[in-house]
């Protein structure tokens, strides 16, 4: 449950937001993390997927981090290119690529396929180019990211 208390009319603060969550947790994220990056680091071979899920919705359990690391440069696309006449959707991950660094930051190039709901009458998909860093001890940032224009009749 969460409780959110917007402040008075004329200030110019957040909302404060409170919260509680009953049941299980599940894994220790932390722990999650850790193994992931770890994995990532001593591959041989840099990362390199595609058509992530598969045309029948399928994700291997190697590639869920992947995908939700996708989830997350979604998130910050479609909140920065959004209007009120569209709705986007994350569709697949086109391709991803491990991109090789000389410290210890992991850097994933993604090629994400977005649907803009609003216009699915067109049959009107998009493909965003995603890089973005990952490391332990800090948050995920996107370095840079691009919306082409909508491609007409275009179908996944």
């Amino acid at each position: 449950t969460a409780e959110v208390l917007y402040p008075s009319t004329g200030q110019e603060t957040a909302p404060e937001v409170n919260f509680t969550f009953e049941g299980e947790t599940g894994k220790n994220p932390d722990e999650e993390d850790n193994t992931f990056y770890q994995r990532l680091k001593s591959m041989k071979e840099p990362l390199e997927a595609q058509n992530i899920p598969d045309n029948f919705g399928n994700v291997s359990p190697e590639m869920t981090l992947i995908l939700h690391l996708a989830w997350v440069a979604c998130g910050y696309i479609i909140w920065q290119n959004s209007t009120e006449d569209t709705w986007y959707k994350m569709v697949k991950i086109q391709t991803v690529k491990q991109v090789q660094r000389n410290d210890d930051f992991i850097e994933l190039d993604y090629t994400i396929l977005l649907h803009n709901i609003a216009s699915q009458f067109h049959g009107i998909h998009d493909s965003t180019n995603s890089i973005f860093t990952f490391h332990l001890n800090t948050s995920t940032a996107i370095q840079t990211f691009s919306v082409p224009a909508f491609q007409e009749g275009k179908k996944s």
